[in-house]
Protein backbone atom coordinates (compact mmCIF):
# COMPACT_ATOMS: atom_id res chain seq x y z
CA UNK A 1 0.00 0.00 0.00
CA UNK A 2 1.06 3.26 -0.32
CA UNK A 3 4.12 4.62 1.65
CA UNK A 4 3.31 7.28 4.30
CA UNK A 5 -0.40 6.95 4.36
CA UNK A 6 -1.72 8.16 7.68
CA UNK A 7 -5.52 7.17 8.27
CA UNK A 8 -5.48 9.89 10.82
CA UNK A 9 -5.32 12.60 7.58
CA UNK A 10 -8.62 13.60 6.50
CA UNK A 11 -6.52 15.14 3.67
CA UNK A 12 -5.64 12.66 1.48
CA UNK A 13 -6.02 12.60 -2.11
CA UNK A 14 -8.24 9.48 -3.39
CA UNK A 15 -7.07 8.86 -7.08
CA UNK A 16 -8.03 5.73 -9.33
CA UNK A 17 -3.97 4.79 -9.94
CA UNK A 18 -3.47 5.15 -6.35
CA UNK A 19 -6.04 2.86 -5.65
CA UNK A 20 -5.16 0.53 -8.55
CA UNK A 21 -1.62 0.65 -7.02
CA UNK A 22 -2.74 -0.13 -3.32
CA UNK A 23 -4.61 -3.33 -4.68
CA UNK A 24 -1.40 -5.38 -6.03
CA UNK A 25 -1.00 -6.75 -2.49
CA UNK A 26 -3.68 -8.92 -3.66
CA UNK A 27 -2.02 -10.87 -6.16
CA UNK A 28 1.08 -10.74 -4.07
CA UNK A 29 -0.35 -12.76 -1.67
CA UNK A 30 -3.30 -14.41 -4.01
CA UNK A 31 -3.37 -17.82 -2.44
CA UNK A 32 -3.76 -16.08 0.75
CA UNK A 33 -6.31 -13.80 -0.34
CA UNK A 34 -8.33 -16.58 -2.12
CA UNK A 35 -8.79 -18.07 1.03
CA UNK A 36 -9.79 -15.17 3.18
CA UNK A 37 -12.22 -14.40 0.99
CA UNK A 38 -13.97 -17.52 0.87
CA UNK A 39 -13.96 -17.06 5.00
CA UNK A 40 -17.47 -15.31 6.29
CA UNK A 41 -16.22 -12.05 8.02
CA UNK A 42 -17.00 -13.43 11.96
CA UNK A 43 -15.10 -16.09 11.10
CA UNK A 44 -12.53 -14.32 9.87
CA UNK A 45 -12.36 -12.32 12.52
CA UNK A 46 -11.86 -15.00 14.93
CA UNK A 47 -8.82 -16.49 13.09
CA UNK A 48 -7.09 -12.64 12.83
CA UNK A 49 -7.49 -12.32 16.48
CA UNK A 50 -6.01 -16.28 17.06
CA UNK A 51 -3.18 -15.43 14.81
CA UNK A 52 -2.49 -11.86 16.42
CA UNK A 53 -2.32 -13.47 19.33
CA UNK A 54 -0.70 -16.66 18.53
CA UNK A 55 2.52 -14.39 17.14
CA UNK A 56 2.45 -12.07 20.37
CA UNK A 57 2.83 -15.26 22.30
CA UNK A 58 5.78 -16.50 20.67
CA UNK A 59 7.64 -13.30 20.03
CA UNK A 60 7.36 -12.99 23.87
CA UNK A 61 9.06 -16.10 23.93
CA UNK A 62 11.80 -15.24 22.27
CA UNK A 63 10.98 -15.50 18.02
CA UNK A 64 13.35 -12.43 17.19
CA UNK A 65 11.55 -9.96 14.75
CA UNK A 66 14.59 -10.58 12.26
CA UNK A 67 13.77 -14.30 12.09
CA UNK A 68 12.46 -15.50 8.67
CA UNK A 69 9.43 -17.75 9.99
CA UNK A 70 8.13 -14.41 12.77
CA UNK A 71 8.20 -11.76 9.81
CA UNK A 72 6.23 -13.95 7.04
CA UNK A 73 3.61 -14.89 10.19
CA UNK A 74 3.27 -10.90 10.60
CA UNK A 75 2.79 -10.47 6.91
CA UNK A 76 0.20 -13.23 6.26
CA UNK A 77 -1.75 -11.03 10.08
CA UNK A 78 -1.28 -7.30 7.99
CA UNK A 79 -2.91 -8.95 4.97
CA UNK A 80 -6.04 -10.35 6.88
CA UNK A 81 -6.22 -7.54 8.22
CA UNK A 82 -6.61 -5.22 4.77
CA UNK A 83 -8.74 -7.86 3.72
CA UNK A 84 -11.10 -7.46 6.91
CA UNK A 85 -10.79 -3.37 5.91
CA UNK A 86 -11.91 -3.96 2.24
CA UNK A 87 -14.49 -6.06 3.94
CA UNK A 88 -16.01 -3.49 6.20
CA UNK A 89 -18.10 -1.16 4.04
CA UNK A 90 -20.23 -4.23 2.61
CA UNK A 91 -20.56 -4.73 6.64
CA UNK A 92 -22.06 -1.13 7.32
CA UNK A 93 -24.25 -1.66 4.19
CA UNK A 94 -26.46 -4.30 5.94
CA UNK A 95 -23.98 -7.44 3.65
CA UNK A 96 -21.37 -10.48 4.54
CA UNK A 97 -20.17 -10.91 0.77
CA UNK A 98 -17.56 -13.74 0.25
CA UNK A 99 -16.88 -16.60 -2.01
CA UNK A 100 -18.04 -20.07 -2.30
CA UNK A 101 -14.93 -22.80 -2.79
CA UNK A 102 -16.11 -22.21 -7.31
CA UNK A 103 -15.27 -18.62 -6.75
CA UNK A 104 -18.69 -17.79 -6.83
CA UNK A 105 -19.92 -14.59 -4.72
CA UNK A 106 -21.80 -15.15 -1.27
CA UNK A 107 -24.22 -12.28 -0.34
CA UNK A 108 -25.38 -13.10 3.14
CA UNK A 109 -27.68 -10.10 4.63
CA UNK A 110 -27.49 -9.29 7.99
CA UNK A 111 -29.92 -7.31 10.38
CA UNK A 112 -28.78 -4.08 11.50
CA UNK A 113 -28.18 -5.79 15.08
CA UNK A 114 -25.80 -8.32 13.11
CA UNK A 115 -23.79 -5.90 11.31
CA UNK A 116 -23.67 -3.34 14.40
CA UNK A 117 -22.40 -6.16 16.21
CA UNK A 118 -19.43 -6.92 13.18
CA UNK A 119 -18.44 -3.20 13.04
CA UNK A 120 -18.41 -3.20 16.47
CA UNK A 121 -15.97 -5.90 16.57
CA UNK A 122 -13.59 -4.63 13.55
CA UNK A 123 -13.22 -1.65 15.37
CA UNK A 124 -13.10 -2.58 18.89
CA UNK A 125 -10.50 -5.81 18.75
CA UNK A 126 -8.93 -5.52 15.15
CA UNK A 127 -8.90 -2.08 16.02
CA UNK A 128 -9.63 -1.18 12.11
CA UNK A 129 -9.30 2.65 10.84
CA UNK A 130 -12.34 5.07 12.04
CA UNK A 131 -12.94 8.19 10.11
CA UNK A 132 -12.98 9.56 6.49
CA UNK A 133 -10.08 6.80 5.63
CA UNK A 134 -11.72 3.85 6.66
CA UNK A 135 -12.60 2.73 2.90
CA UNK A 136 -9.58 4.68 1.39
CA UNK A 137 -8.18 1.93 -0.42
CA UNK A 138 -11.62 0.36 -1.68
CA UNK A 139 -13.61 1.82 -4.61
CA UNK A 140 -15.46 3.95 -2.81
CA UNK A 141 -12.78 5.96 -1.31
CA UNK A 142 -13.49 8.92 -3.22
CA UNK A 143 -16.72 9.25 -1.23
CA UNK A 144 -14.52 9.71 2.13
CA UNK A 145 -17.58 8.18 4.45
CA UNK A 146 -17.08 7.46 7.75
CA UNK A 147 -18.35 4.18 9.14
CA UNK A 148 -21.22 6.74 10.68
CA UNK A 149 -22.22 8.25 7.61
CA UNK A 150 -22.46 5.04 5.27
CA UNK A 151 -24.53 3.62 8.33
CA UNK A 152 -26.43 6.81 8.22
CA UNK A 153 -26.87 6.40 4.69
CA UNK A 154 -27.82 2.67 4.71
CA UNK A 155 -30.50 3.24 7.47
CA UNK A 156 -29.01 1.59 10.47
CA UNK A 157 -30.40 3.16 13.17
CA UNK A 158 -28.47 0.53 15.55
CA UNK A 159 -24.99 0.88 14.04
CA UNK A 160 -25.55 4.47 14.19
CA UNK A 161 -26.11 4.93 17.86
CA UNK A 162 -23.13 2.84 18.73
CA UNK A 163 -20.60 4.28 16.81
CA UNK A 164 -22.51 7.80 18.03
CA UNK A 165 -22.10 6.41 21.60
CA UNK A 166 -19.08 4.97 21.92
CA UNK A 167 -16.71 7.60 19.23
CA UNK A 168 -16.03 11.34 18.68
CA UNK A 169 -18.42 13.70 17.25
CA UNK A 170 -15.51 13.97 14.74
CA UNK A 171 -16.08 10.56 13.67
CA UNK A 172 -19.67 10.93 13.77
CA UNK A 173 -21.90 13.86 13.78
CA UNK A 174 -19.42 16.03 12.58
CA UNK A 175 -17.70 14.12 9.88
CA UNK A 176 -18.69 14.93 6.74
CA UNK A 177 -18.07 13.29 2.72
CA UNK A 178 -15.81 15.05 0.00
CA UNK A 179 -18.83 17.00 -1.17
CA UNK A 180 -20.13 17.93 2.40
CA UNK A 181 -22.86 15.63 3.16
CA UNK A 182 -23.61 15.04 6.44
CA UNK A 183 -25.42 11.63 7.86
CA UNK A 184 -28.60 13.96 7.82
CA UNK A 185 -27.94 15.09 4.57
CA UNK A 186 -27.59 11.19 3.23
CA UNK A 187 -29.98 9.82 5.49
CA UNK A 188 -33.00 11.78 3.98
CA UNK A 189 -31.67 11.45 0.68
CA UNK A 190 -31.02 7.54 0.15
CA UNK A 191 -35.21 7.95 1.73
CA UNK A 192 -36.91 9.86 -0.24
CA UNK A 193 -34.76 9.19 -3.79
CA UNK A 194 -33.29 5.78 -3.33
CA UNK A 195 -36.35 3.61 -1.60
CA UNK A 196 -38.65 6.33 -2.71
CA UNK A 197 -40.16 7.00 0.15
CA UNK A 198 -42.88 10.37 0.30
CA UNK A 199 -41.94 13.20 2.23
CA UNK A 200 -44.33 12.00 5.23
CA UNK A 201 -42.78 8.65 5.51
CA UNK A 202 -39.19 10.45 5.32
CA UNK A 203 -40.29 12.69 8.09
CA UNK A 204 -41.26 9.56 10.14
CA UNK A 205 -37.91 8.58 9.77
CA UNK A 206 -36.75 6.99 13.08
CA UNK A 207 -33.11 7.36 12.42
CA UNK A 208 -34.03 11.11 10.74
CA UNK A 209 -34.98 12.36 14.12
CA UNK A 210 -32.39 10.80 15.84
CA UNK A 211 -29.84 12.45 14.45
CA UNK A 212 -31.97 15.88 14.13
CA UNK A 213 -32.12 15.62 18.04
CA UNK A 214 -27.91 15.50 18.00
CA UNK A 215 -27.96 19.50 16.97
CA UNK A 216 -26.87 17.92 13.54
CA UNK A 217 -27.54 20.37 10.57
CA UNK A 218 -30.31 19.53 8.32
CA UNK A 219 -29.16 21.09 5.31
CA UNK A 220 -29.78 19.15 2.03
CA UNK A 221 -27.39 16.98 0.45
CA UNK A 222 -24.97 17.50 -2.22
CA UNK A 223 -24.54 15.63 -5.21
CA UNK A 224 -21.39 13.55 -5.03
CA UNK A 225 -20.41 13.04 -8.54
CA UNK A 226 -20.42 16.63 -9.44
CA UNK A 227 -18.73 17.77 -6.45
CA UNK A 228 -15.85 15.51 -7.20
CA UNK A 229 -15.48 16.50 -10.44
CA UNK A 230 -15.62 20.13 -10.63
CA UNK A 231 -12.81 19.30 -7.56
CA UNK A 232 -10.53 17.87 -9.79
CA UNK A 233 -10.89 20.39 -12.64
CA UNK A 234 -10.11 23.04 -10.25
CA UNK A 235 -7.30 21.10 -9.35
CA UNK A 236 -6.22 21.24 -12.97
CA UNK A 237 -7.17 24.72 -13.50
CA UNK A 238 -4.72 25.52 -10.61
CA UNK A 239 -2.02 23.17 -12.05
CA UNK A 240 -1.94 24.76 -15.49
Amino acid sequence: RPIGFDPKDKNHRWTRERYLHSRRWRAQWASLVRLLEETPVDILIDAYLYAEGEWRKSYRHGAGAAEPATRAARRCIRVMRWVLQDRMWDVCCGKDVYKNRAGKEVVDTLSHQEATDIVARMLEEVHLWNGPNSFFFTRYGWLKFTPFLLAAERQNLPLVEYLFMYYPDCKTVDSTSQAGNNAYALCKDYLANVWGHPPAMVSDSDLLQFLACTGISTRSKVDEYRAFNAAHRKEGADSD
